[in-house]
């Protein structure tokens, strides 16, 4: 991996913040959330993907921003996707916001799309 390689993982693994490379040939996101049982069937879902990815149809994703009222104020849309990849972290930098609302370590899960094409919806 060159340098320029190397520059854009890290913008695409920044914690925090993503900036959409909308230009790219294939427009990348990724989600993270904390783990738990009620994930179960998106769980399964990523297994499927890591046996039989290329077996399966890609997808589309709509990802909406709330603002603190719960409207809608953006939608992010994702064409023809795929998981690229998933994983489990130790999220253990304190000045990180923290999904569980406590300052302290979390372990966290990540997931990595790559999308055909992507488009800004402003409701």
């Amino acid at each position: 991996m060159n340098t320029v390689d190397n520059a854009k993982a890290l913008i695409a693994d920044d914690p925090r913040g993503r900036m959409y490379q909308f230009r790219d040939a294939n427009p990348q996101f990724f989600l993270e959330s904390l783990p738990s049982a009620d994930k179960k069937q998106f769980y399964e879902f990523i297994a499927d993907w890591m046996d039989r990815g290329d077996l399966l149809n890609e997808f589309d994703v709509d990802i909406e921003v709330l603002d603190g009222t719960g409207s809608t104020i953006q939608i992010w849309e994702f064409n023809t996707c795929g998981i690229t990849s998933y994983g489990t972290y130790l999220q253990d930098t304190i000045f990180i916001y923290q999904f569980s609302g406590v300052q302290d370590s979390e372990i966290r899960d990540r997931t990595h799309f790559s999308c055909v094409g992507i488009h800004l919806k402003v409701p």
